[in-house]
């Protein structure tokens, strides 16, 4: 087997001489063939090279009848152009073979008086008559599937670390005219993340770019060449356009970018690149994958997260974050200034958040995770310089980079599922056990200068279906106490929810079709049955207690 591969990586070497050889005898034939060419006021002194590979370099004096002379070049590759586009083309008094640039992308170098000029789709051949037109196109005709075997055939290149090396050794300094691009590519601390550095200078003034970003996250259908004017490169955006892209210019940080130019001296230069980039990115994602940890138990992934949530500086602010490593969690973030400091508390429970709708986000210089709660409920309570502020649906943990910011969705998806299957009930499932837990935690609660005092209790001795709440809302002058007596086999398991209403949290149910069967009672006078009421809760998880404790019970006592 071992001789078998041998013969075969020999056979191959062979057949790229083979066809490199081929190639420069066709080459030298048009040369031989494109010497001087005269038309009535003009002369045009030819001359064709072979570079490197498959490109070639057609370059011509264009002499007029006073002597003056004026030197035109034209650098491209034969593996760009379009066979089918090959053609000869009459103009007064001379025909050109004309090559034009497959997709019309400006693919062709040149210069003027050795000045770049901008980069272009299409190079015209001067032909002495129409034999000499056809010859020339034959003879291209056959440099082309030569070229782009030649092309095709030129890096060889098969794992990820040789296609990192090579873009660390060949991603070089650029140079257009009075322009100068200084550059260098190198690795960062995780894995597929590259620094690139970009020192542009005119002689003048210069300006220092620092772009940070991860091969993993380029979106290999945007890979392509960027030509402006006399630049040539390579243009490449992030996947989903997510602005991961960490940016530095001259020293100060700036917003992150979606999108990147690495610059290059030629087509060639910039087809190598594209190539290598195209064939190592997906490698790179393999790779960055199988570097997120994996997070099997609820201890691993709620220490991962710990350690994620860190402080993050944008300009003149620091958000200094914490997060206890638990699942009933509690995330300090202090919104910190020179002048002031904002402290926002968010209690929540992990299995609460929606893992499918978790995304890093960037806006202006900020790049976290947003986190929402399943269904848009309200189940983070928010303490604002430490009094209750409220409950929200959504909340934002900065990061400082795309890398902690991929690690920090992982953990928190694990954390997720880790919370959801750990999860046990504050009871027990039988009747007894939950109604004595409904009566301990049914209780008096009190914001600001408001209390809901509450009784939860049977209405009748033995009889666990009959329920008697009694509710005394007091305040600073005056208090109200009422009262509703209801079956519990009455109620609608599906109605019990969750409401928020300002700083307070209820547990809401409603009887069967809305029935009104509810008797309530105001200062003691009876009033009009109602067929629905609610329960004030001090917190989030007394509240999911209390409403899987009524729907168990709703469910044991039907037809009671």
């Amino acid at each position: 087997m071992k001789k078998l591969i041998l013969f075969y990586l020999l056979f191959i070497s062979l057949a790229g001489i083979a066809q490199q050889q081929e190639l420069a005898t066709l080459v030298n034939k048009i040369q031989a063939s494109c010497s001087k060419v005269e038309t009535a006021t003009k002369t045009y002194e030819q001359d064709v090279k072979l570079l490197d590979y498959s490109s070639i370099r057609y370059s011509f004096n264009e002499v007029d009848q006073k002597g003056t002379k004026v030197s035109y070049a034209y650098d491209f590759n034969f593996a760009d152009i379009d066979i089918n586009t090959v053609r000869e083309v009459t103009q007064k008094d001379i025909i050109l073979v004309v090559l034009s640039v497959r997709n019309k992308q400006k693919l062709v170098k040149g210069s003027r008086n050795g000045e770049s000029t901008p980069y272009d789709d299409e190079v015209s051949i001067h032909a002495k008559n129409v034999d000499h037109a056809r010859e020339i196109s034959d003879l291209i005709k056959k440099c082309i599937p030569l070229g782009e075997k030649i092309t095709a055939a030129k890096l060889k290149l098969t794992t990820h670390d040789q296609m990192v090396d090579w873009l660390v050794q060949n991603v070089k300094n650029s140079s257009t005219g009075s322009k100068s691009i200084t550059q260098n590519l190198k690795q960062e601390a995780y894995v597929a993340s590259f620094k690139l550095l970009q020192i542009t200078s005119d002689g003048k003034t210069s300006q220092q770019e620092e772009f940070i970003f991860n091969l993993a996250d380029i979106n290999l259908n945007t890979i392509n060449f960027k030509v402006s004017g006399n630049q040539f490169g390579v243009g490449f955006e992030m996947n989903q356009r997510l602005k991961s892209i960490k940016s530095i210019k001259d020293g100060k940080k700036k917003p992150p970018v979606d999108d990147l130019v690495i610059f290059t001296n030629s087509v060639d230069e910039a087809r190598d690149i594209k190539t290598v980039i195209s064939l190592v990115a997906p490698m790179a994602a393999n790779k960055v994958k199988a570097d997120i940890p994996l997070l099997k138990t609820e201890a691993e992934a709620l220490k991962n997260l710990e350690s994620l949530v860190k402080d993050v500086k944008i300009n003149e602010k620091t958000f200094a974050q914490s997060l206890s490593a638990q699942c009933i969690t509690s995330l300090t973030i202090l919104d910190q200034s020179a002048s002031s400091t904002v402290k926002n508390v968010y209690q929540f429970n992990w299995m609460d958040i929606n893992p499918n709708t978790i995304q890093i986000k960037v806006s202006g210089e900020k790049m976290g995770i947003e986190l929402s709660v399943m269904d848009k409920k309200k189940l983070m309570m928010n303490y604002k310089n430490d009094k209750l502020d409220g409950y929200e649906n959504e909340l934002f943990i900065y990061v400082e980079d795309i890398e902690i910011g991929r690690r920090l969705k992982n953990a928190t998806e694990k954390t997720i599922a880790n919370c959801k299957s750990s999860y046990k009930e504050p009871f027990s499932d039988t009747n007894a056990q939950m109604l004595q837990w409904l009566k301990s935690n049914i209780g008096e609660v009190t914001i600001e200068q408001a209390s809901i005092r509450q009784i939860f209790e049977l209405a009748e001795e033995g009889n666990e279906n009959k329920i008697k709440l009694t509710n005394i809302e007091i305040k600073s002058s005056s208090s109200v106490q009422e009262v509703m007596e209801f079956n519990l086999s009455d109620l609608n398991p599906n109605s019990i929810t969750y409401e928020m209403k300002g700083k307070w949290i209820f547990v809401r149910f409603e009887t069967n079709f809305k029935s009104k069967i509810i008797k309530a009672y105001k200062e003691g006078k009876i009033q009009p049955y109602i067929s629905s009421s609610e329960i004030v809760v001090k917190d989030i998880e007394t509240a999911r207690g209390t409403i899987a404790a009524l729907k168990k019970l709703c469910e044991n006592l039907k037809g009671k």
